[in-house]
């Protein structure tokens, strides 16, 4: 029965209404299912949704509207990828759209081409944002970067050539040998050494001579060393009667002499000590690498060929011709071999700050020589896509040409990837279609495979296997969600998790997620699925996808995590080549961004609060409940009235469906009335008896203190539905018109059972 006070009505039916003669929705969370028969459907399901979103307690409400972010669109393209990245210390949204990509000007709602002329107009790039750095990849270019300012082919070019060594102070190898003169001269036990002058300097000295004694006698020299070419002069060294240390004796001014008679000099008339030795000693080559970006941020390249070789001793070495790079070369770092071992490995001498200086003195003994360079060269970053794996601040990259293959470049520096740094996995006819990092381990996917890589670093890696069965058709759907990931397969939705077995120890666990709507996922349009793209944004996982013959995503699916449901985007929002989340709008507050596949050039935000239009175009935001039957013979029922629960500010309309078979389509068979519940009832009642609002309503409590909430009671007048119809459906919905939404939290359908004729 239905009693009215005042103002308040309240429906008691317990009495003459048994559980079997009514139907109550106390909240939707089932959402949308394809799945199951109709007649198998929960009543907290729906039998179709579109452009509406349900909230965590159940209601389900219109979506808000999507707004366009341009004050005038710029042109007729796709944006087929959208990310914000920082890039100089300001944040950007960054568009690749034809073959460009560019970031959105906020001052004037504009796009500025950051890079232009890319190989291709259809593929989807991947962004890596990195050090204040943007790195695109786009299958067919080597992957490019932009600063802010600049923007650079991405890599680490080495030097084409290689520097020149040559002497530049040797000392004498060789001793000279002292003996016996004439009569009249020194007394005691002395020595001799040598050294080379030349246009550089003094060179250190020769070993010392055999210690000779006389008693006053002169001493002859014979076998003094001859300089390489360029020496000018030869010194001559003696210590003192029974000394150890040697003193400068005399200069010959010449290359050529090698003998001196009649040495007789008092010790007193002696100079200074000859130069310290240098410490070159042996046979040395060199090479050189050039150092990229400001204090070589960008990286080091690998080194040169190897230089001629050059034989010293004790002497220093001159390099010229050190060969200079291009734009973005800031510095040249030297390495040479060490002594005696110019076929092993190079070693860090010097850096050069400048990229002007062709020369280079060497004086370095090889105990300071530095770390050991690289001379294997780098591959060319011509990756079809990848990611930055964050743990150990690496690049990873597929090639077209080697699809089983993942290249890892050097942590630190994503334009260094060294070509024996990569990974190729077991080749099963399938191809690598996606990266994605995932508790410090990279996960690859293949169509029907998971594989997950361990390590940091190459030697320390290994490789399993995940999954043998599901795997990943569209890049940009694998995306992190909660503590799980989600991905796209041939055989729907899926989700990869962890799964902790004990304390210490853990397994990945694959499983089903769309299993409630895989039908629609069965009508995905396989052949162009890698376009599909999906989000996670405000506990939501939206998914966008070509549906039946669509070319381009044409479909759009929200799964609410708290719920679990789903629900159907269509309009604008089913338009979708791009998602990112960010604020476009400066305002504190992150929306979903849209970049739309309908070729208009359009980037929407969303949501757009108070609005229930997208851009200033409506959209039929509706629900169909599950049927309702009733329970027993049509001949026995008669249908009263039904209790909504709903958002007092709303605006929609109730249709009122009836069918006599429970198979029967929605557009065949089905009877139809329109009751506006806000503010009137309209339509005839020629064929379906006629419904009439009670304008009594009363505040719900019942939510939390929700204000603005309202119910409403409708009864029938007629009859019953004898001889109509076996099964009853509602729709809730705007009816397409621009600005008009609802919200609802329960509907309750009550029906009374007629007495037997006797």
């Amino acid at each position: 029965m239905v009693l009215s006070m005042g103002r308040r009505v309240e429906t008691r039916n317990e009495n003459i209404i048994s559980p079997k003669q009514r139907m109550v929705i106390d909240n939707f969370s089932e959402g949308y299912i394809d799945k199951l028969d109709i007649n198998m459907l929960p009543p907290n399901s729906f039998y179709y949704c579109q452009n509406v979103i349900m909230d965590s307690k159940g209601s389900v409400e219109t979506r808000t509207g999507l707004d366009s972010i341009f004050a005038t669109v710029p042109g007729n393209f796709r944006h087929r990828q959208i990310e914000f990245a920082k890039v100089n210390d300001t944040d950007y949204l960054i568009s690749s759209y034809s073959n460009k990509i560019a970031y959105l000007d906020t001052a004037t709602d504009t796009m500025v081409d950051v890079f232009t002329g890319l190989a291709s107009s259809t593929v989807t790039p991947d962004f890596i944002n990195y050090n204040n750095n943007l790195y695109a990849i786009s299958d067919g270019d080597t992957m490019q970067v932009w600063d802010g300012s600049s923007t650079w082919t991405a890599g680490v070019t080495k030097p084409g050539t290689t520097c020149t060594a040559a002497l530049s102070i040797n000392a004498p190898s060789d001793r000279c040998v002292a003996t016996e003169g004439s009569a009249t001269g020194l007394t005691g036990n002395y020595s001799y050494k040598t050294t080379f002058v030349n246009a550089t300097g003094e060179s250190g000295a020769s070993p010392a001579s055999t210690g000779i004694d006389v008693s006053d006698k002169k001493i002859d020299l014979d076998n003094i060393p001859i300089g390489p070419t360029g020496t000018t002069a030869r010194k001559i060294y003696r210590t003192k009667a029974y000394g150890v240390i040697f003193y400068l004796h005399s200069t010959i001014a010449d290359n050529t002499t090698i003998v001196m008679a009649d040495d007789d000099t008092a010790d007193s008339a002696l100079g200074a000590v000859p130069p310290d030795l240098h410490w070159l000693n042996g046979k040395y080559k060199y090479a050189v690498s050039f150092v990229w970006g400001t204090d070589g941020v960008r990286g080091e390249s690998s080194l040169s060929s190897r230089s001629n070789e050059i034989d010293l001793y004790y002497g220093q070495m001159a390099l010229t011709s050190i060969p200079t790079g291009a734009a973005g070369c800031t510095a040249r770092k030297i390495y040479r071999t060490e002594g005696d071992d110019s076929d092993g490995d190079l070693r860090y001498v010097a850096t050069i700050d400048d990229n002007v200086t062709t020369t280079y003195v060497d004086n370095d003994e090889d105990a300071n020589l530095g770390s050991i360079g690289e001379e294997d060269t780098y591959v060319t970053l011509d990756f079809a896509f990848g990611l930055l794996k964050k743990k150990s601040a690496t690049v990873w990259g597929v090639k077209t040409a080697e699809p089983t293959t993942v290249y890892i470049c050097k942590s630190t520096y994503p334009e260094q990837c060294p070509a024996d740094n990569f990974i190729t996995l077991p080749d099963t006819g399938e191809s690598i279609y996606a990266l994605i990092e995932y508790f410090d381990d990279v996960y690859v996917f293949m169509p029907s495979k998971i594989y997950k890589i361990t390590g940091e670093t190459i030697s320390t890696m290994a490789v399993s296997v995940v999954s043998q069965t599901a795997g990943c058709v569209a890049r940009n759907t694998l995306k992190h969600a909660r503590q799980d990931m989600i991905f796209l397969s041939y055989n729907g939705l899926y989700t990869l998790n962890r799964v902790l077995m004990s304390s210490n120890e853990n397994t990945i666990d694959v499983t089903p997620l769309s299993a409630k709507v895989g039908d629609t996922f069965k009508a995905i349009n396989w052949d162009y699925a890698d376009k599909s793209c999906a989000s996670v944004f405000n506990e939501q996982y939206v998914i966008s996808f070509p549906k039946d013959s669509a070319t381009q995503n044409n479909f759009t699916f929200l799964y609410n995590f708290e719920n679990k449901n789903w629900t159907i985007q269509t309009g604008k929002f089913g338009q979708v080549a791009s998602y990112t989340v960010g604020d476009v709008d400066a305002d504190s507050q992150l929306e979903l961004i849209i970049g739309s596949s309908a070729q208009d050039g359009q980037i929407y935000k969303w949501p757009n609060d108070d609005v229930w239009n997208d851009n200033g175009q409506p959209f039929d935001s509706h629900i169909i409940l599950a049927p309702f039957a009733g329970g027993m013979p049509e001949s026995r029922k008669r249908h009263k009235f039904f209790f909504i629960e709903a958002e007092a500010s709303g605006d929609w309309d109730l249709y009122i469906w009836y069918r006599k078979e429970l198979r029967a389509v929605i557009t065949a068979g089905w009877l139809e009335k329109t009751i506006s519940l806000n503010p009137n009832i309209s339509g005839s009642a020629t064929a379906i008896p006629s419904f009439y609002p009670v304008n009594s309503f009363y505040p719900v409590t019942a939510f939390g203190g929700v204000s603005g909430v309202e119910t409403k009671l409708v009864i029938s007048d007629g009859k019953g539905l004898s001889g109509q119809s076996k099964y009853i459906q509602f729709k809730i919905g705007n009816n397409g018109n621009s600005n008009e939404h609802f919200k609802l939290f329960k509907f309750i359908y009550y029906y009374r059972v007629k007495k037997p004729r006797p």
